[in-house]
């Protein structure tokens, strides 16, 4: 849609709330499943991307990184 026209104020706020909301309800779910499975010390988004990269629940740690950035 974007590409046909410009979004409005409204539509962008829609838009920037739902990535934030979809990227916090991810790396929560991340943080539980580390913490369940015995990993400690995860205080945030950042750790928790760090912890779910280096045991291979995810595979591009830098786009997520980049995500937590752009939040």
């Amino acid at each position: 849609m974007a590409r046909q026209r410009q979004l409005s104020k409204l539509e962008a706020q829609g838009l920037r709330q739902g990535f934030e909301y979809t990227h916090e309800s991810a790396w929560n779910t991340l943080k539980d499943f580390l913490e369940e499975r015995g990993v400690q010390n995860l205080y945030g988004s950042r750790d928790t991307t760090r912890a779910a990269f280096r045991t291979g629940l995810i595979e591009n740690g830098e786009t997520w990184m980049a995500m937590i950035q752009s939040r």
